[in-house]
């Protein structure tokens, strides 16, 4: 099981808190946190500025933008391969809608997650040169398919890759490789495979003023695949996700509204975090158990009853996802039982290749190590690795077992991997040695980072209208996370289809009470609650929870020390 988290509040430097200028010490501490270092960044940050940067600049864009002026100019078709994911989704979308905006021959093609694989995909390849495509335009994908890339090239199919995961040291031979990890890329590495086609998009866009589309209005795809990507919401992100949401808030797609509707909440409260839990685990839902292009096929619709018909399909395979979800987990703990090993694997043919991912997050979460699932069937398996350690990459730790894997690739914190059937346990052998170096040294103990404390009765109007521009809240921009001691619990309650979720209402030393939610923290207290605790806390102030007005968001919590003497 998951090691009790060290809670640990942040203490910056009361002279660098100073050089932000004249702010409420809690918010100063709050940005400082966040990584701002000035006023003028102060400014910049709340202010929702992006940072100037011109797409050109990247590596590769100029032949990217020549090689796709070209083929539009000859009348070449264009074929945009995506990726199954909400990110690869809105990538493939986004680049399609820029090329037909500009007068291209173009197609889409996402391959299917179980039949196909992750990737560019050979077969694929060759039967796009077979009916003619000279050109293809991959999104989220291709920075490591060497072997399809050069089969292209050798079929006389040109390729120029848009892709954000981490590149090997020799690069595909590419027309143009655009990827903001190249060690020689200037920009923010940290772009979604979403913000590198809208690089691309940009530029293209930049040269051609009378088209019909401007780069600003695919901007509420890239908040989209942004956020679903889990990529840090600073500089270029969180003001791409900002200006992203504030259209999708106003004039929402027709597939957005409908599956806005399934969920019931309304587009005008859309924030990241509706973004990461309403919105792309529906959109996901397709590729996972069906196919991508039905999420596609939603977001490009502008007819409302097509929308409407779609985002039902995806609300049903969304639920069977769930329910799925829950027994896969449920078989993987059966069989792992108290595994103290440094990896965390299962395999079986039960494991949906759709589901993997999923069921390793959980893992991972629930054992706070790195957890490996495996669909085990046939001659190859596929994998789905998650780490849920800040300070270990897990895509180096890959590397030192890449020898017995067919294919691989992923960021620090997630990775896909195939692997021959013969040589499965020899690579899970490599990868538990590898990680117990790894492990061994660094700290693995959980750390729960507190911005402040801050009592119940301090949270004011004016504290929600700063924390309200301190948004969108996510990967790198975490929303606010407060520490109150000596809360009175009143009323706790199970509460979810499975009573994980504790509700309570929590008396403070003022009187006064807070409703309050502790999401998956029912398991540690169903012998009973402590009369008093202290908590670790955000604010939630969506009327879709539990109740209407403020909710304290139980992060983690303990017996008030005075009761636990």
């Amino acid at each position: 099981m998951k090691p009790p988290a060290r809670w640990q509040v942040y203490t910056p430097p009361e002279q660098d808190l100073a050089a932000l200028g004249d702010l409420p010490p809690l918010i100063a501490r709050l940005l400082h946190r966040r990584g701002v270092r000035s006023a003028a960044a102060v400014q910049r940050f709340l202010a929702h500025q992006r940072p100037p940067f011109d797409p050109l600049s990247m590596a590769d864009m100029p032949r990217a933008v020549e090689r796709i002026q070209h083929a539009i100019a000859t009348g070449e078709h264009i074929v945009v391969h995506g990726d199954f994911d909400a990110d690869g989704i809105t990538s493939t979308l986004l680049m399609g809608q820029t090329l037909h905006a500009l007068g291209a021959k173009v197609h889409v093609y996402i391959p299917h997650r179980v039949d196909e694989g992750y990737g560019l995909n050979l077969d694929a390849i060759r039967r796009m040169a077979q009916h003619g495509v000279r050109l293809v335009v991959s999104v989220d994908c291709g920075i490591r398919a060497h072997e399809a890339v050069a089969e292209a090239a050798r079929l006389g199919v040109d390729i120029v890759i848009t892709d954000h995961h981490i590149p090997d040291e020799t690069l595909p031979p590419a027309v143009a490789v655009v990827n903001p990890r190249r060690h020689e890329c200037p920009g923010d590495p940290t772009l979604a495979g979403v913000g590198v086609a809208w690089m691309l998009a940009s530029a293209l866009l930049a040269q051609a003023p009378s088209a019909s589309l401007s780069a600003d209005a695919l901007l509420d795809l890239v908040a989209i695949g942004t956020v679903g990507d889990i990529v840090p919401l600073r500089g270029l992100n969180r003001a791409l996700v900002a200006e992203g949401l504030e259209r999708l808030r106003t004039a929402p797609r027709p597939g957005v509204l409908a599956l806005l509707q399934q969920a019931r909440r309304a587009a005008h409260t859309l924030d990241a975090e509706a973004l990461a839990f309403v919105v792309v685990p529906r959109l996901n839902a397709a590729g996972r158990l069906d196919h991508a292009m039905l999420a596609y096929h939603l977001l490009r619709t502008t007819n409302p009853a097509k929308a409407a018909d779609l985002a039902a399909r995806l609300e049903a395979i969304n639920t069977e996802r769930r329910r799925r979800t829950d027994a896969l987990e449920a078989e993987a703990l059966a069989h792992l039982g108290d595994d103290d090993s440094p990896l965390i694997a299962v395999a079986g043919a039960s494991y949906h290749p759709g589901l993997m991912g999923l069921v390793a997050a959980r893992l991972a979460e629930r054992f706070h190590r790195p957890a490996l699932v495996l669909h085990a069937e046939g001659d190859e398996w596929r994998g789905s690795l998650r780490n849920p350690l800040p300070n270990l990459n897990i895509t180096a730790v890959l590397d030192e077992c890449a020898h017995l894997l067919r294919r691989y690739g992923g960021h620090s914190a997630a990775a896909g991997v195939s692997v021959a059937a013969e040589n499965a346990e020899a690579f899970m052998a490599c990868l538990r040695e590898h990680l117990a170096l790894s492990l061994s040294k660094i700290d693995i103990t959980p750390v729960l980072t507190i911005d402040a404390p801050l009592a119940p009765h301090h949270i004011t109007p004016e504290l929600l209208d700063w924390l309200e521009r301190l948004q969108p809240f996510g990967e790198g921009n975490p929303a606010p996370v407060f520490l109150a001691t000596r809360l009175q619990v009143e009323l706790p309650t199970l509460v979810g289809h499975d009573e994980r979720h504790i509700r309570l209402r929590l008396r403070d030393e003022q009187g006064r009470t807070w409703s309050a939610i502790a999401f998956n923290q029912a398991e540690q207290w169903r012998a009973g609650m402590p009369p008093f605790v202290d908590i670790v806390y955000s604010i939630d102030t969506s009327a879709n929870l539990l109740y209407d007005g403020i909710t304290l968001r139980i992060l983690d919590m303990h017996p008030s020390k005075e009761d636990s003497l």
